[in-house]
């Protein structure tokens, strides 16, 4: 189910040209603001040169030793709310050459189960200017799965 999630870094390919930005969001993300306010992103993402914008991943996930770690100093990112700037992707050679060189086995061997959102981890890892970080108030983790046994909380009486 997660590999059929790899066609989001796609999208600029899959979707019609006259579409020029697209906002991604899994089924279980409850939008608590209107979501066209998150467009306002699209200029400060361009301002930077970003060509995608996400939201830190709030869990433990990329930095304990799961899947992989981050590299120092660079955060990782949830999938669960993406915004494509379409048009920058189109034009960007950078970003077809990462996602071939990925396809290819030269970035990385395995994706594994978080399907996307470990590729755009990798990629934010090696091309960090490629990514605008979105608020935390557009994507809240409030569930710990990705912690597995590592972590436990006690309650205290």
């Amino acid at each position: 189910m997660r590999g059929a999630a790899l066609y989001k870094p796609m999208l600029h390919w899959l979707l019609p040209r006259h579409m020029q930005h697209v906002l991604v969001i899994d089924s279980d993300t409850v939008p608590l603001k209107p979501l066209e306010t998150l467009l306002d992103e699209i200029p400060k993402m361009r301002s930077q040169g970003a060509l995608v914008g996400l939201v830190p991943e709030q869990s433990r996930f990329y930095r304990g030793g799961q899947q992989f770690q981050m590299a120092p100093g660079v955060i990782g990112y949830n999938g669960g709310v993406q915004l494509h700037d379409l048009a920058r992707m189109r034009n960007s050679p950078a970003w077809d050459a990462v996602l071939d060189a990925t396809q290819a086995g030269l970035l990385v061997y395995k994706i594994g189960y978080s399907g996307d959102q470990n590729l755009y981890n990798v990629m934010v890892s090696l091309f960090p200017h490629m990514f605008h970080t979105l608020g935390c108030e557009w994507n809240r983790q409030l569930g710990s799965w990705a912690m597995g046994s590592k972590v436990s909380v006690k309650q205290q009486l």
